[in-house]
């Protein structure tokens, strides 16, 4: 087992920072703005980054990994993996549920809008909380699929550096003396990192 390395809490500020972003800077990820602009004009650096937030060190993820492991079996690798990676899964599944039910609303308020043209005079100025409410649902189907990428690809990238940082650790832990023997154990540590990329 790796042993966590020492972290203070405290992040290096950057260009963008995501923890000190305010709310709907964050939902709309507006917080990005000053990066690519800076990005556009130069070549980013590395202190333009900042350090990993807590939430995003492989040593957490990887220790959790592992006591997870402890518990299964080899006939439940799939389960172990999804019970140590799924942190943000079900709130993907909430906004990937939300967008696809607003996808209903443009055609539901498309035969108001046929309607409104047939006899403009019998909605009066009504109209515009149906067009109202096809603005918002765009502007919700949008944020919705943003939001449900980013989660599954915050977890997807957790559970892909925690898995080969696993298999890195397994490939420093045998001394063999032999050097067939060394080669062979080599050869099949490098079909499992690719296995599990």
């Amino acid at each position: 087992m790796i042993p966590p390395a020492p972290h203070s809490g405290s992040s290096r500020p950057s260009v963008a920072d995501e923890h000190r972003a305010g709310l709907i800077s964050r939902i709309t990820f507006s917080w990005l703005y000053p990066l690519i602009r800076l990005g556009y004009e130069r070549q980013l650096k590395q202190d333009d980054i900042g350090e990993n937030l807590d939430r995003d060190l492989v040593e957490r993820h990887l220790l959790n990994f592992q006591e997870q492991l402890k518990r299964g079996t080899e006939g439940t690798f799939r389960r172990t993996i999804w019970t140590s990676f799924n942190r943000l899964e079900y709130y993907a599944v909430a906004c990937k549920f939300t967008s696809d039910l607003m996808g209903y609303v443009l055609p539901f308020c498309t035969q108001f809008i046929v309607s409104y043209a047939d006899a403009p005079e019998e909605w009066g100025t009504d109209i515009w909380f149906v067009a109202a409410a096809m603005f918002a649902s765009v502007c919700v189907t949008s944020l919705c699929n943003h939001w449900f990428y980013q989660f599954v690809m915050i977890d997807g990238l957790h559970a892909r550096t925690a898995l080969q940082a696993a298999v890195y650790a397994k490939m420093l832990r045998p001394r063999p003396s032999h050097g067939d023997a060394a080669a062979t154990i080599t050869n099949l540590q490098a079909t499992d990192c690719r296995a599990i990329e």
